[in-house]
C-alpha cells in the first residue's frame, strides 16, 4: 500500500546504519527525496550511495545532532538540494550501557543528550520550514527498552522521554480531559465565584484582576481538593488491582477509614454542601470514563468509601465532582498537580463567564450591601422606589 509521500522530503538522523538505513531505504522505495544523516560522515555517505544505486534521489550530511549549528546546517542542507523539508524522523541514539553504580555522568548525558536533545533540536529546527510551507510529519523512534533494561538506565530513560516528548493525546484522552474542564467550570456563587465579581465591582476595567481574584482562592477547601483527592487515591489504591472483587475493596476502605480516623487525617472527596442525596456529575464522570476505559481501582475504591461510611458508620456522605474528578485523574495516571493545574484552566472560563454576568445583572452590589446590613452600626441611605 502506497504511503502517500512520494516526492517528499524526507531526513533521518542516525540512518548511516541499522534502523535508520532501513528507514532511509523504505523511505525511498516511496518515493521520497532523502537526506542521510549521520554523526559518522562516511557511513551517511555509503548509505546515501546505496540509495543512488536504487535510484534514489539522496545527499548526505554528516551531523551530530546534539549540536545547534550542525543541526542548523542539515536543515539548510535539506532545503537547499531539495527545497523543502516534509518529513524528520528522530531516530539517532546509540547505546553505553553500564549498570547504574557505575555509569559516568559523561555516559549518562551523551545517550540522553543524543537521543532527547537531539529531538528536540532537530525538531526546533524543522518546524519553521514545516510551518511555511503548510505542510510536515516528525517522527520519533522509541524503543521498547522504554520499559527498562539491566544496565541501560540511560537508554531506557532517553527512549521514555521521546514518548512523552512527541506523543500525540488518544482520542479518549482528548475526551477525559474535555470532561475535566467542562466539569471545572464555575457554577453558582462559590466562593470564586463570589472574589470574582466583589473584585469586578471594585475594578470594573480590569476582567483579569477579576479572574486572578476568583483563581486565588484554589485551595484545599474549593478546587485544590481534587490535587488531593488524587494523592489520597493513589496512594491508598497502591496494592489494589483494577479486578480485585468488591468485597476486596470495601475492606480496603473500611480499614482505610479506620486508620484515617486514628490519624485524625481527613478524607476529602467525599459530601456535598448542597446535593446531599448525591452529586448530579458523578454518575456523568463515571459513564464518560467506563466509555473511554479509564474506570479502575482507584473509581472502585473512590465509590467504595460512601458504602463504607453508610453501613459502618451510619453517614450519607457520597462521593463529590472532586473525589469523581481525582478518580478520573489516579486512573489516568497523571500528576496530581496536574488536576488543579486543569481545574484552573476550566475555573478561568466560568469566571470569564461570570463577570460578563455581573456586568449584565449585577450581584456584587446586593451581596455587598447584605453584608453592610448585618452591622448596626450602618446606616444606609434609603434606596428609591
Amino acid at each position: 500500500m502506497e504511503m502517500g509521500i512520494k516526492g517528499r522530503v524526507a531526513v533521518v538522523t542516525g540512518s548511516g546504519r541499522g534502523i535508520g538505513a532501513a528507514t532511509v531505504a523504505s523511505l525511498g522505495r516511496e518515493g521520497c527525496k532523502i537526506v542521510v544523516s549521520d554523526i559518522d560522515a562516511h557511513a551517511a555517505q555509503e548509505t546515501r550511495d546505496q540509495l543512488l544505486r536504487q535510484g534514489v534521489e539522496a545527499i548526505a550530511v554528516g551531523c551530530d545532532v546534539t549540536s545547534e549549528d550542525q543541526v542548523s546546517h542539515m536543515v539548510e542542507e535539506a532545503v537547499r538540494a531539495f527545497g523543502s523539508l516534509d518529513i524528520l524522523v528522530n531516530n539517532a541514539g546509540f547505546v553505553r550501557d553500564g549498570y547504574l553504580t557505575r555509569m559516568s555522568t559523561e555516559a549518562w548525558d551523551s545517550v540522553v543528550d543524543t537521543i532527547l536533545k537531539g529531538a528536540f533540536l532537530c525538531s526546533r529546527a524543522a518546524l519553521p520550514q514545516m510551518m511555511a510551507q503548510k505542510w510536515g510529519r516528525i517522527i520519533n523512534i522509541s524503543s521498547r527498552s522504554l520499559f527498562g533494561n539491566p544496565g541501560q538506565a540511560n537508554y531506557a530513560a532517553g527512549k521514555a522521554g521521546i514518548i512523552g516528548f512527541g506523543r500525540k493525546p488518544e482520542p479518549r484522552e482528548k475526551n477525559m480531559v474535555n470532561m475535566m474542564l467542562v466539569t471545572a467550570a464555575d457554577h453558582g456563587l462559590t466562593p470564586s465565584a463570589l472574589s470574582a465579581r466583589l473584585t469586578y465591582l471594585g475594578a470594573p476595567e480590569s476582567i483579569q484582576g477579576a479572574v486572578a481574584a476568583g483563581l486565588l482562592g484554589a485551595g484545599s477547601k474549593f478546587l485544590g481538593t481534587i490535587q488531593n483527592v488524587t494523592e489520597m487515591l493513589m496512594q491508598e489504591a497502591a496494592a489494589l488491582h483494577d479486578d480485585d472483587a468488591d468485597d476486596v475493596f470495601y475492606e480496603h476502605a473500611k480499614a482505610m477509614l479506620r486508620r484515617f480516623k486514628e490519624e485524625k487525617r481527613v478524607i476529602t472527596g467525599i459530601g456535598h454542601p448542597i446535593h446531599v442525596d448525591g452529586d448530579p456529575r458523578v454518575p456523568t464522570l463515571r459513564q464518560i470514563s467506563e466509555e473511554n476505559g479509564y474506570f479502575g481501582k482507584h473509581w472502585r475504591l473512590a465509590l467504595a468509601i460512601p458504602l463504607v461510611f453508610k453501613k459502618e458508620y451510619g453517614k450519607v456522605l457520597p462521593l463529590n465532582g472532586a473525589g469523581g474528578l481525582g478518580a478520573v485523574m489516579a486512573d489516568m495516571n497523571l500528576d496530581p498537580m496536574l488536576g488543579r493545574g486543569l481545574i484552573l484552566i476550566g475555573r478561568s472560563a466560568g469566571l470569564v463567564a461570570h463577570v460578563m454576568e455581573e456586568r449584565d445583572s449585577p450581584t456584587g452590589q446586593q451581596v455587598w450591601d447584605l453584608v453592610l446590613t448585618q452591622d448596626p452600626r450602618n446606616v444606609a441611605p434609603e434606596k428609591k422606589q
